[in-house]
């Protein structure tokens, strides 16, 4: 547990060295230029999980909503290939481990939440997308965006006056 520890705080001062403010000014820019209006998802409530327990939460992650997720991340995959954002790495949907999806359900959600923690747990199935550029990360923001919109029946955000 040391060593992990110590590790964390290596990776942070190492993050750290290299975010600095010529970085910080490049994210906002970048940020404000091509996903303004981030912060409405930002200012939203956390979701809640509607399941009915731990096992239903860790099954419908892993079974019937990682094909969906998967499939959503070669659409933006492809979109972002076609509209030239360059993506370095895609992990593809990944269930979170469920020892790690037990011990944040029972030990630390348990302590606010009591026998429904469990459904605070909103990361049971996750992806990773790592951009070169900020710029690159907020186009894809954007074309996140667009397609969850289109997904759910609200058509392009282009249709509707957005960027």
């Amino acid at each position: 547990l040391n060593a992990f520890l110590n590790d964390i705080i290596r990776i942070e001062n190492l993050f750290n060295t290299h975010f600095d403010a010529e970085q910080r000014k490049l994210q906002k820019e970048a940020r404000a230029k091509y996903a303004p209006g981030i912060a409405k998802y930002e200012a939203k409530p956390k979701p809640i999980s509607n399941v009915n327990s731990f096992i239903d939460l860790m099954f419908a992650g892993v079974h019937l909503y990682k094909p969906a997720l998967d499939n959503f991340l070669n659409n933006v995959a492809a979109q972002c290939q076609e509209k030239g954002i360059k993506i370095v790495s895609n992990s593809g949907a990944k269930p979170k481990n469920i020892q790690r999806a037990f011990y944040k359900s029972f030990y630390v959600y348990a302590l606010e939440f009591g026998d429904d923690a469990y459904k605070q747990m909103t990361d049971v199935l996750r992806c990773s997308l790592a951009f070169d550029t900020f710029g690159d990360l907020y186009k894809c923001f954007a074309v996140i965006e667009e397609l969850a919109q289109v997904q759910q029946g609200g058509g392009s955000s282009e249709s509707e006056g957005g960027t």
